[in-house]
Order: structure tokens, then C-alpha cells, then sequence
């Protein structure tokens, strides 16, 4: 997990601490001198650099502003959009979103199937014996999957 915001640096981080002291994250970035500012990809590319092993397909922008959407299309990465922010569902909309989520549980659920189909495309380029056998344990066991969602996710 990672803070890209347009928040002073300061006023990021205790946001962070404030609402989420228990959870560490990766990098917490916020407008600091001399940086651009969203909708400029520099603040993504800034923290996917801490954490040079996680691509740009692997990463999930989540947003809730016309500027956050702009900030993840200009970077590359796909985004998630949610309607208990700043903007109507309609609004969103316009903006092409990979998908849209009202909830947080649907956003955990959405996390795990875009997770769930990066390990899928990547194991294809593995062996095409290992993902058939990964997608049968899988859809036997999808009550597994839902467990862990509902557990920690």
C-alpha cells in the first residue's frame, strides 16, 4: 500500500498515521517543494521506484477524483474508481475506469480478481499445464478465496 495525495508532505502523513497508524505502507507521498503535483505521473513513478520488484500492470490506483483518474492514466496503471468520494458514479464514468466499486468490501473483491488474473496471465507464459491446474483448484475452492476476502482483505 502506498499515499500518492496532493496534501502537503506533512499533512499526508499525519492524515496516514491518523486514520491508518496501524497498517504500514510503502511510501506515503504528499506536495513537497520543487515536485509536480497530480495529475503529473511523478508521484506514481516515485513510489513504484521504492518498490522496483511490483510493475505497472501490478499496480491498482484507487481514486475518487477527475485528478486521481488523470494522475493513473498519465502513469500508465489501472484504476479503480470509488463512490464515497469526491465525485458521482456518472462522473467517474467519464473518465474510463478499469472498474468502478460503491463499497469497500466490493473493492477488496476487485483487488482479488484483478489480482487473480495477473497470476493467471502470468503463469500462461509459465506452462499452460500449471494455470488449467490452478484454475480447477481454484474454482473448486472459491469458498477459500471468499474466506480470505471476507478474513483479511
Amino acid at each position: 500500500l502506498a499515499v500518492a495525495s496532493n496534501k502537503y508532505q506533512d499533512g499526508a502523513e499525519k492524515l496516514v498515521k491518523h486514520f491508518f497508524g496501524e497498517y504500514d505502507f510503502v511510501k506515503v507521498l504528499g506536495q513537497r517543494e520543487g515536485q509536480p503535483i497530480k495529475p503529473d505521473p511523478a508521484i506514481v513513478d516515485q513510489i513504484l521506484s521504492v518498490v522496483p520488484s511490483v510493475s505497472k500492470e501490478e499496480t491498482v490506483y484507487i481514486w475518487d477524483s477527475n485528478v486521481d483518474m488523470q494522475t493513473g492514466a498519465n502513469a500508465g496503471v489501472r484504476t479503480i474508481g470509488v463512490t464515497w468520494g469526491f465525485r458521482s458514479r456518472e462522473e467517474l464514468a467519464a473518465f474510463s475506469p478499469s472498474s468502478i466499486v460503491d463499497t469497500p468490501e466490493m473493492l477488496s473483491k476487485e483487488i482479488l480478481r484483478v489480482w487473480f488474473w495477473f497470476i493467471l496471465v502470468h503463469l500462461c507464459r509459465i506452462n499452460t499445464i500449471v494455470v488449467t491446474w490452478f484454475a480447477s483448484i481454484i474454482a473448486k475452492n472459491l469458498f477459500v478465496i471468499r474466506w480470505i476476502t471476507s478474513r483479511y482483505i
